[in-house]
């Protein structure tokens, strides 16, 4: 009985640790940019991986100072557009299983834009 409280605990644990990993390779809705998190000393970052686009070039920031709190639940950092490097706050939240990022910023006081990446498989 004992084995079994402490295989459904583990489990439990590693599904929690294991959905929260936003490390890797996601890429944006029209599959036009291919962004890449990684871990920092400061956090998570993401840089432009790939682009389709003649404009945009690989390793420019797009998200930086990225950090998990725990208590929300979520992750809140810094974001930058791939165009002009405007920057703005931003909370993400990983959505279906870990397969989704969705990012809210606070652009306009009453509608919040919402921006979705796709985990690469």
């Amino acid at each position: 009985m004992k084995t079994l409280v402490l295989a459904i605990l583990f489990s439990g644990f590693y599904c929690r640790s294991s959905s929260q990993d936003i490390t890797g390779l996601w890429y944006s809705p029209d599959s036009s940019r291919v962004y890449k998190v990684y871990q920092t000393d400061r956090g998570y970052q993401a840089d432009q991986y790939t682009s389709k686009s003649t404009n945009d070039k690989p390793g420019v920031p797009v998200l930086r100072d990225v950090k998990y709190y725990q208590k929300k639940k979520d992750y809140e950092g810094v974001i930058h557009a791939a165009d002009d490097g405007t920057a703005t706050l931003v909370k993400i939240r990983m959505v279906e299983n870990g397969k989704i990022l969705r990012m809210k910023l606070r652009r306009m006081f009453f509608m919040p834009v919402y921006i979705q990446w796709h985990r690469v498989e």
